[in-house]
């Protein structure tokens, strides 16, 4: 089920989502804002299930030490962009 809303938003995030829509990088403006509000929700899902594991993980071996946090999520990037490059490239013998 769908229902209609009314928002305020800034004159130039408008103008951006209005482009998008002209340009035919979204198919409406609904399409642009559902999708939009989709991907925040599954931000705030992923940051949740963050939060605990930084819990679980504190509770059982002690609090992070300055900058080990830091050093953990620059190679997590670094894993995250080389699986990405992985996945970009053209698979060799697709059927």
């Amino acid at each position: 089920m769908k229902r209609r809303l009314s928002a305020s938003i800034d004159d130039e995030v408008l103008a951006a989502a209005e482009a998008a829509v002209r340009e035919g990088r979204a198919p409406s403006l609904s399409a642009l804002v559902e999708e939009a509000l989709a991907r925040q929700e599954a931000h705030a899902i992923r940051m949740r299930a963050m939060d605990g594991f930084i819990a679980a993980y504190e509770e059982e071996f002690g609090a992070f030490e300055p900058g080990e946090a830091e050093t953990l999520a620059s190679g997590l990037r670094a894993s995250v962009r080389s699986a990405a490059s992985i996945l970009a490239e053209p698979m060799e013998n697709a059927a």
